[in-house]
């Protein structure tokens, strides 16, 4: 099999981090502005094509925007989630795959095939475990924690959800 490289976005209002993850590692990262609100839209996805077009990815993971409690208003799911619709437009311009995946989703796949820190928190009166990303070998160096997400969610897709994708790319049984 020939390199397979995954372009992995945690697209936000303020910030939208991006990483490329191939079979050698994790080749580059990045933070580029995102889309503050509706009018801004346009100039994010010209952002996001600029990286299309430097990291040339085989693929592309999204994650999905889910409004957590308290974590500001509806206006913000909108606003994302039409920063996805726009790189989801441009992936399929590229003619480049893409798969959409949940925070859950890469976030809990990490510790389970990974070594990574636990800490302990404390939330209404009952401890919990939350996973340290930023711990795992390969992202000690990554300065954000948003280019953490990015970068865990390249790894995932390219080691575990889309291997039966590059299978059917390259035309390998």
């Amino acid at each position: 099999m020939s390199d397979f490289r995954v372009l992995g976005c945690d697209p936000g209002k303020l910030n939208f981090a991006w990483a490329v993850y191939g079979d050698a590692g994790l080749e580059d990262h990045g933070v580029i502005e995102g889309a503050p609100d509706i009018d801004a839209l346009t100039a994010a996805a010209a952002r996001f094509e600029r990286i299309i077009r430097h990291t040339e990815p085989d693929a592309c993971a999204l994650e999905r925007f889910h409004q957590r409690p308290g974590k500001g208003a509806v206006r913000n799911m909108e606003v994302v989630n039409l920063l996805i619709g726009e790189c989801l437009i441009i992936c399929r311009h590229y003619r480049i795959p893409w798969l959409l995946v949940t925070a859950a989703a890469h976030k809990a796949w990490t510790p389970r095939n990974f070594e990574v820190e636990v800490k302990e928190i404390v939330k209404k009166g009952e401890i919990g475990k939350k996973y340290d990303l930023s711990s795992y070998e390969e992202w000690r160096e990554l300065p954000t924690d948003h280019e953490v997400d990015a970068a865990n969610l390249a790894k995932y897709a390219h080691d575990h959800k889309l291997l039966e994708l590059r299978r059917e790319l390259q035309g390998d049984d």
